[in-house]
């Protein structure tokens, strides 16, 4: 893909990925952790579908919706964190604990930052070193 696309947009294309698999992992740690809370660890795991979500309507706003790439992933992002708030404004409501929705829009936010500077020194630093180490 080097002859074709430039290395710093391939690094910062890893934005996407790892983290995310970082954040299933987490999501579903807590959730095992969990296990006999039932509240907290069926909010862990919807927290993991929320990830699968944004592949999805990312390709929906691109496809669908005409958009160029960075748009469409930064919109699916948008719609993630709102359903997130919203959730947490829900279980606010009726009184239940917010805790795992706040570990998930904390997530969330930290994976939108990421996207966001993925082509800063310290994402191409540790996106080289993840490419050298794995591929």
């Amino acid at each position: 893909m080097l002859a074709i696309i430039p290395r710093e947009q391939l690094i910062g294309g890893l934005a996407l990925d790892i983290p995310d698999i970082f954040a299933f992992a987490a999501f579903y740690i807590l959730a095992m952790v969990n296990k006999k809370n039932t509240a907290s660890h069926m909010r862990y795991m919807i927290a993991t579908s929320l990830l699968m979500l944004g592949p999805g309507t990312g390709r929906a706003f691109i496809i669908y919706g005409g958009m160029p790439f960075p748009q469409g992933v930064l919109y699916s992002m948008i719609l993630t964190e709102i359903i997130t708030v919203a959730l947490i404004i829900f279980d606010s409501i009726k009184g239940n604990s917010v805790k795992p929705y706040l570990v998930t829009l904390g997530v969330l936010l930290m994976l939108h930052v990421i996207w966001q500077f993925q082509l800063s020194w310290w994402w191409q630093a540790f996106g080289t070193w993840f490419a050298a180490w794995f591929f």
